[in-house]
């Protein structure tokens, strides 16, 4: 939204911006057994030299990825936790759970800076792709909410949230329709 001439089109997979809607979703004022996540990435930096996530994390990895897989996977025979493996490795890695989880840490303060740029929404074109059992029918609205020129928005029957794991090929067939006929004409 900042860099609008330099953008020639958007694909927005399973997604929602902090300040254009995302707010909806990450409501802990009922019970979303979707969003019981949402606390653990927020610990951030602890009084002492470490940060809470990161070091509630090591070696436990697997356990948290599980829950993520349990929680968001619509079609876990498509994406079997199996398959999962290279994922649990890289968060594994020095430094991946504390940015893994800047993206949630930053969502209060993206929302009032997203607040700001959506007043001129996107004309750029944009394909939206979301799973039936993620946000769904929901993502629709989520991406009109910043984007003036929806060109697409597949909904993925039996996908949960991880589209690109559970429904592939749909995924790919979509954004190459897109790339080559969506986002070139603008």
């Amino acid at each position: 939204m900042r860099y609008r001439d330099e953008v020639r089109g958007l694909a927005f997979l399973e997604s929602a911006l902090p300040g254009a809607g995302f707010e909806t979703l990450w409501n802990c004022s009922q019970r979303n057994d979707g969003f019981t996540f949402v606390p653990f990435p927020l610990m951030g930096e602890s009084d002492s030299a470490g940060d809470t996530t990161a070091d509630l994390l090591k070696g436990r990895e697997s356990v948290y990825l599980h829950h993520l897989w349990d929680s968001f996977t619509g079609d876990k025979e498509a994406a079997p936790f199996a398959a999962w493996s290279p994922y649990v490795a890289a968060m594994s890695r020095p430094g991946i759970a504390v940015s893994s989880s800047s993206y949630y840490r930053a969502a209060y303060r993206t929302a009032e800076q997203v607040q700001k740029l959506i007043g001129q929404r996107l004309e750029v074109s944009v394909l939206a792709i979301a799973g039936e059992k993620g946000i769904g029918h929901n993502h629709e609205a989520l991406v009109r909410a910043f984007a003036a020129d929806l060109r697409g928005n597949i909904i993925l029957p039996g996908a949960g949230h991880f589209l690109a794991e559970e429904r592939p090929a749909e995924v790919v067939a979509g954004l190459k329709t897109f790339l080559s006929h969506g986002a070139a004409s603008t």
